[in-house]
């Protein structure tokens, strides 16, 4: 996944966006390859979550889901 992104990114893309519900130490060892691959990401998680929660939301997680849920934007540095 990280090597595509990097290839898209290279191509002149401007960000990538990445979205995830963490499920055991995953997330953990994408974000080590990420930042060892030379790329860097701001989180966006908090903004993912908020719109999960707001009225009218078109998509639906359980609460307990929507607290698992992460969001990076990834860019070339």
């Amino acid at each position: 996944l990280i090597a595509t992104i990097r290839a898209l990114l290279d191509r002149g893309t401007a960000r990538a966006l990445v979205a995830a519900e963490q499920r055991g130490q995953a997330w953990d060892v994408f974000l080590t390859a990420l930042r060892q691959s030379g790329l860097a990401s701001t989180d966006r998680s908090d903004e993912a979550r908020a719109t999960l929660r707001a009225p009218g939301c078109p998509f639906w997680c359980s609460a307990e889901a929507i607290e698992r849920i992460h969001l990076l934007e990834i860019r070339t540095e």
